[in-house]
């Protein structure tokens, strides 16, 4: 009997304890940088909730409360969240080819009049990585740190070979309402095209879309796009033949890398060369694969030109 009263006891403090460090003040960390907070988070069926206003715009978004309905919003980008009182989804606007519903661990809270949501949220949305050791929050790039080597301080080659991994996974944001694409042919073609020297800002052609990317903070953010005319769609794209466009353009005037790869059921191959100052095409390597086996190849495909040096400042990590 007495063991069991000690049990009891020992877990009505460890229970106590788990409480009072979520009441305590939090530090919350973005990179290196400390965010101090006098808002404690809380627990509830056993996840951890935070006050989504000092963390969001610690993260340079905008968050706005709407009292009639219940609601905060939070903006970043292109994209905004809407979060309701006592549910367990939110809404989201921004991002092409996903769902607009986030299911959440725990539905959003409100505690004092600050609005709590659990915390693997950040990352659910915005790609972060997030940790919670019982004392402070932790806010990461999605990036690791080799990661991030190969991106700032990585050759050329191995740069891009990076960033066109990642804009091929969902953690790729706009800061305009982004261009549906639309391809009318049944085989798929993606051209990537690096101004001279350059890896964190690049454009990429995808159907009857082209866009520019630019690096912002560890992220591919698209920072402008827009529709070409018919016709071969790298060629519209060297001759400047847009019809509608997204965010401010930019006159990059360098010679570019372009690198294609392009498929039809089980056919598939790349292309790499440059186009010069004056838009013409001069083709560095050709591979083509069935089935996954090389049946034709001229040259070497590479993501680097001739005697190209990287130009893009360094990075203090």
């Amino acid at each position: 009997m007495k063991k069991i009263i000690s049990t009891m006891v020992i877990l009505s403090l460890l229970s106590v304890g788990s409480i009072a460090n979520a009441a305590k003040p939090i530090s919350i960390f973005v990179e290196d940088k400390k965010i101090q907070s006098v808002v404690a988070p809380i627990l509830a069926q056993g996840r951890v909730l935070v006050p989504i206003r000092v963390v969001a715009e610690s993260l340079g978004a905008k968050v706005s409360w709407d009292q009639k309905m219940n609601t905060v919003t939070i903006r970043k980008w292109s994209e905004s969240v809407i979060l309701t009182l006592g549910k367990n989804t939110a809404s989201r606007e921004g991002k092409p080819n996903e769902s607009g519903v986030i299911d959440l661990d725990v539905s959003v809270q409100k505690e004092k009049n600050r609005i709590y949501v659990p915390l693997r949220f950040l990352s659910q949305q915005y790609g972060y990585k997030v940790n919670w050791d019982g004392k402070s929050i932790t806010i990461k790039s999605p990036l690791s740190a080799k990661e991030r080597m190969t991106l700032y301080e990585g050759s050329l080659q191995e740069a891009r070979t990076l960033v066109m991994r990642m804009v091929n996974s969902s953690n790729v944001h706009y800061e305009n309402k982004p261009l549906k694409i639309t391809n009318d042919s049944e085989d798929f073609s993606k051209t990537f095209l690096f101004p001279d020297g350059e890896s964190l800002r690049f454009y990429a052609i995808e159907g009857d879309t082209v866009s520019l990317y630019e690096f912002k903070d560890d992220f591919p953010i698209v920072t402008w796009q827009a529709y070409l005319q018919e016709g071969d769609p790298l060629q519209q794209f060297i001759k400047g033949k847009y019809l509608v466009q997204k965010g401010k353009s930019i006159n990059i005037h360098k010679k570019f890398l372009y690198y294609n790869l392009g498929g039809w059921g089980d056919s598939s191959t790349e292309r790499s060369g440059q186009i010069d100052l004056e838009g013409i095409m001069t083709g560095i390597g050709y591979k083509h694969r069935v089935s996954g086996d090389v049946v034709n190849s001229e040259g070497k495909i590479s993501l680097e030109l001739p005697d190209e040096v990287r130009k893009e400042m360094k990075r203090d990590n």
